[in-house]
C-alpha cells in the first residue's frame, strides 16, 4: 500500500520531476504574465498616441511592435475612440487602412461618432458621416450623437458645438 498525502502518492511528492514541472510552470506562468504587462503597456501607449494625434507613433506600435489596434484600454475606448474624440482624422483614415474594427462601441454603446459629436469635433464628424456612420445609433444612455452634441452645446455655449449639431441635424434630415 502506497502512502497517500492528501489524496497524491507519497511517491510522487519526492519526485525531482514534479519539482522541475513545477519549476517550468511558474517560469511559463512568469513568462506569460510579463508579455500580458507589455502586451498592456503597449496598448496604453497606442491609445496615447492616437489621443495626441501622433500619428507615426500609431504606425509604428502597430506596423513595427505589432500592437493590435482593435484592444481596449479604459471603459473599453480603442485607440480609435480616441481618435475620434480629439478629432484626428489622419489616426482614423490609418486605422481604416490596416483594418482596424472602426464600428466598435465601447462600454457605454459609444460608437465614434458618439464620441465625435460629445466633442464638437466637427471635421471628425464629418470624415466619420461620409464613412457611413449611423447618426441615428443609440448608446446604452438612449443618447444618439446629436444628443451628445445638443449635451455639450448647453454646457459650453461655443461655436464648435453649433458647427457640429448642424452637421449632425442635416445628416439627420437627409437619412431615411
Amino acid at each position: 500500500m502506497k502512502l497517500m498525502h492528501f489524496g497524491v502518492p507519497k511517491f510522487l511528492l519526492n519526485d525531482n520531476s514534479n519539482q522541475e514541472n513545477d519549476t517550468k510552470c511558474k517560469e511559463l506562468y512568469d513568462t506569460t504574465a510579463q508579455e500580458n504587462e507589455q502586451e498592456a503597456a503597449n496598448v496604453e501607449a497606442l491609445i496615447e498616441a492616437a489621443k495626441s494625434g501622433n500619428l507615426d507613433q500609431v504606425q509604428r506600435l502597430c506596423e513595427i511592435i505589432g500592437v493590435d489596434a482593435d484592444l481596449r484600454g479604459y471603459m473599453g475606448w480603442t485607440a480609435a475612440h480616441w481618435a475620434a474624440r480629439e478629432g484626428h482624422i489622419a489616426v482614423l483614415e490609418y486605422l481604416q487602412r490596416i483594418g482596424t474594427n472602426l464600428d466598435t462601441l465601447d462600454r457605454r454603446g459609444d460608437s465614434l461618432l458618439h464620441k465625435a459629436a460629445a466633442n464638437a469635433q466637427h471635421d471628425a464628424c464629418e470624415w466619420l458621416l461620409q464613412h457611413n456612420f449611423n447618426v441615428h445609433a443609440v448608446n446604452n444612455n438612449g443618447m444618439t450623437p446629436i444628443d451628445m452634441v445638443r449635451e455639450r452645446a448647453q454646457q459650453e455655449k461655443d461655436l464648435a458645438s453649433a458647427q457640429c449639431e448642424a452637421l449632425l441635424l442635416k445628416a439627420y434630415e437627409c437619412t431615411f
